[in-house]
């Protein structure tokens, strides 16, 4: 999905909202790997700057706190999608 911003959702849908897993990359380069039920992020996820040296944990898509790549490689993996 293209938003009219740019921003673009690539991921699972059901029933016109976003559902299982997908990646959603921002206007600035940023993008975050999340699981969503019935249009929300839920559980665990990741996120990173535009450059890709810099992520952070994310808990029902709110922010926990930076961590190492590796460690953003390692959730990108459990979701299931590629950095």
């Amino acid at each position: 999905m293209m938003h009219q911003d740019g921003e673009e959702y690539e991921g699972e849908w059901k029933a016109d909202s976003k559902e299982g897993r997908g990646t959603y990359t921002m206007n600035d380069g940023s993008a975050r790997i999340d699981r969503y039920r019935a249009g929300k992020q839920v559980g665990d996820g990741v996120g990173w700057l535009a450059d890709r040296q810099t992520a952070w944990r994310l808990l029902d898509g709110e922010p926990q706190g930076e961590i190492s790549l590796d460690a953003a490689r390692g959730l990108a993996e459990e979701i299931g999608l590629p950095v």
